[in-house]
């Protein structure tokens, strides 16, 4: 099946659960086109974006690479677009270069010969569903967790939603809000963000109980709750002197958590190692004893949807120590593969670092039965089986 995948920007390191779903659709024989809305940045890129040669099939757009395009088919579909806008009384400031962007996109859809269109996250599904009218494809969305909690427009939301031919998202939370709380009556199925478990392969630890290596993995954002990690650990180390946060990822509140790590005197104690690749980030989940991820909903709404950098640690055999927030708990089930806590509560999470070094068998417990999960739920052939059904359904 040919399948148009429209996305923000792509590649993104903190996005590895599209790349992971590209690629299984492409170990099926599918032909996928990625379409970013805008150029990347990040300088490092998850291996299998190179192995897969996944930039080939990738379109960005430049009024340079218009003149590459069939001309009259571009000029249709712009048009198309602004007559659009008019008629729905939409006029906004980069109107001109979006629907010049939207019909550049079209033109190579129509040229590929495109039966599906494919969003994640709700504002893509807004670009789908005009791309969808321009070319008359059908097109479906995934929702996550920014896009449908985070200062949300409802009656847009629920105007994508239901003009989808299909409407997926990542946890029975975000499911049971989207009905619930939007109003969203069309079907909605729920299929996991899931990751290829064989790049994961958990080492022996040691049953030693000296010191402690904690590790985060995450975007240093409000929503992950990483001021209640930090602020738990002078907690921590009155128990254990010798402990360890890795803290692996960049983010906007960078300065704001190193100048909070310097007040508490921590230095000592703590080291952010930034984005890495993925090799390297192996490296920390195999030297980890515990991931600590104590996710919050933020002042703006946003939460998680299930990060999957818990997935990749549980994968890896790491006990979990998170919080019941979002769709958290629906992947570590409390006391069986981690401990979860009540959000912004560095007390807690304090508590469950040390209750977990003191009792190592519990760690080792928890990890295997992590391990077990992440391979029946959360594996991505499974997952993507399921969501290649549901593409299979828009051929009839």
């Amino acid at each position: 099946m040919k399948i148009a995948y429209i996305l923000e920007i792509f590649p993104k390191l903190s996005e590895s659960f599209i790349v992971n779903e590209i690629v299984e659709l492409l170990r099926n024989g599918h032909d996928v086109h990625i379409f970013s809305m805008n150029v990347p940045v990040e300088g490092i890129k998850h291996e299998a974006v190179k192995e897969y040669n996944i930039l080939e099939r990738t379109h960005y757009f430049s009024f340079n690479s218009i003149f590459k395009v069939n001309v009259i088919d571009l000029l249709k579909y712009f048009m198309f677009g602004v007559f659009q806008d008019l008629y729905n009384l939409k006029i906004y400031t980069n109107m001109f270069v979006f629907n010049l962007k939207q019909a550049y996109f079209a033109t190579i859809i129509h040229k590929n010969r495109i039966e599906l269109i494919h969003a994640h996250f709700a504002s893509m599904g807004n670009v789908s569903r005009r791309l969808s009218k321009i070319l008359g494809l059908p097109y479906t969305l995934t929702a996550h967790a920014f896009d449908i909690y985070m200062y949300p427009d409802v009656d847009n939301l629920r105007e994508v939603m239901e003009n989808a031919h299909s409407v997926v998202t990542i946890s029975d939370y975000n499911k049971n809000h989207l009905q619930g709380k939007i109003g969203i009556m069309n079907r909605i199925d729920v299929i996991r963000c899931g990751i290829d478990i064989n790049r994961f392969s958990p080492r022996r630890r040691s049953m030693v109980n000296d010191g402690i290596k904690l590790l985060t993995v995450t975007r240093l954002v409000e929503k992950k709750g990483l001021e209640y990690l930090i602020r738990a650990i002078p907690i921590v180390i009155k128990e254990i002197p010798d402990c360890n946060l890795t803290i692996v990822g960049t983010g906007p509140l960078n300065d704001q958590l190193h100048q909070l790590v310097h007040d508490l005197k921590l230095e000592g104690y703590l080291q952010f190692k930034g984005d890495q690749s993925d090799l390297e980030l192996m490296h920390y989940y195999e030297n980890a004893e515990m991931f600590i991820l104590p996710c919050i909903i933020a002042q703006n709404g946003d939460r998680d949807g299930i990060p999957v950098a818990i997935m990749e640690a549980m994968a890896m055999e790491l006990p979990v120590i998170s919080t019941m927030v979002s769709g958290i708990p629906e992947l570590v089930e409390d006391g069986i593969s981690g401990i979860l806590v009540s959000q912004k509560d560095e007390k807690a999470i304090a508590d469950a670092i040390i209750k977990l070094h003191k009792d190592r068998k519990l760690r080792l417990e928890m990890g295997a039965k992590g391990r077990q999960i992440i391979e029946n739920k959360y594996n991505i052939v499974s997952e993507s089986e399921k969501l290649i059904k549901i593409f299979n359904k828009m051929r009839c």
